[in-house]
C-alpha cells in the first residue's frame, strides 16, 4: 500500500500475484521438458537392449518423477501466494472497516466489505480491490 499508516497490512499485492503466475509458468515449463524427455527416451530405448536399457529406463523414470514433483510443488507455491494475497487484502479491508467504524460510527458506513476470493490459476488475476469509504 502507498500509505505509511501503521495499520496497513504490509504486503506486496501485485508482486505476489506476479510471482504466482511465474511459478505456474515455470511448472508448465517443467511439464514441457518432461514430455520432451519422455519422447526422447522412448526413441532412445528402442536402440538399447538388456541391462543398459533397463538402467536407462530407471534413470528416465526417476528424472521424470522428480520433474513432476517439482512442477507440483511450484504450483502449490503459486496457489499459496494467491491465498496469501486474499488473506492480506481481506485483512486490510477489515482493518479499513474497523478504522472507518471507529471514526464515523458503525451506523454511518456501509456493511462489512465482501471478502475477496482467492485468485485462480493460471492467470491469478486480482479478484477485487481495497474497500473504499
Amino acid at each position: 500500500m502507498a500509505s505509511a499508516d501503521w495499520n496497513d497490512v504490509r504486503f506486496d499485492y501485485d508482486g505476489s500475484l506476479d510471482l504466482a503466475r511465474r511459478l505456474w509458468r515455470l511448472a508448465d515449463t517443467l511439464d514441457t521438458i518432461g514430455a520432451q524427455r519422455r519422447q526422447s527416451a522412448v526413441e532412445a530405448v528402442v536402440q538399447w537392449r538388456g541391462r543398459f536399457g533397463v538402467e536407462f529406463i530407471g534413470r528416465v523414470d526417476a528424472e521424470l518423477g522428480e520433474l513432476g514433483r517439482h512442477a507440483h510443488d511450484l504450483r502449490g507455491a503459486a496457489v499459496g501466494w494467491a491465498h496469501a494475497w486474499a488473506n492480506a487484502i481481506n485483512l486490510q479491508n477489515r482493518r479499513l472497516d474497523q478504522i472507518g467504524g471507529f471514526l464515523f460510527g458503525q451506523d454511518d458506513i456501509p456493511p462489512d466489505p465482501n471478502p475477496r476470493a482467492v485468485p485462480g490459476a493460471p492467470h491469478f488475476h486480482a479478484t477485487g480491490g481495497f474497500a473504499r469509504y
